[in-house]
């Protein structure tokens, strides 16, 4: 248990980070996930609903999916970059400690 412990202990300076990179990536998957319904909905209710209105429905859910999808692709860049950022800092404390365990490194 103590690997993990001093493992997790270098998530510590990065918390805050981690955690939006966290709330980020279920971003990503809950609005991945809201596309399909709202096809399905388009082809299953408003189609066969025979209302006059139903190309202008369609048109506010197509912009409404074009938002989430241009949302989904911020939060996936910023998930993809700041998560390989925490990553990186993380091994480069690992590194650091590691050399300097070893004497390699005067600081």
């Amino acid at each position: 248990m103590s690997r993990f412990k001093k493992f997790l202990s270098y998530y510590r300076p990065y918390k805050g980070l981690f955690i939006a990179v966290l709330i980020s990536s279920v971003f990503v998957a809950a609005l991945a996930l809201i596309l399909p319904i709202m096809v399905r909905y388009i082809t299953g209710t408003l189609l066969e609903s025979g209302d006059e209105n139903v190309l202008v429905n369609i048109i506010y859910i197509g912009i409404a999916m074009l938002v989430i999808v241009c949302a989904q692709t911020f939060f996936g860049i910023f998930y993809d970059y700041k998560g390989h950022d925490v990553g990186a800092r993380m091994e480069r404390d690992m590194r650091k400690e590691l050399l300097e365990r070893k004497g390699m490194i005067i600081t």
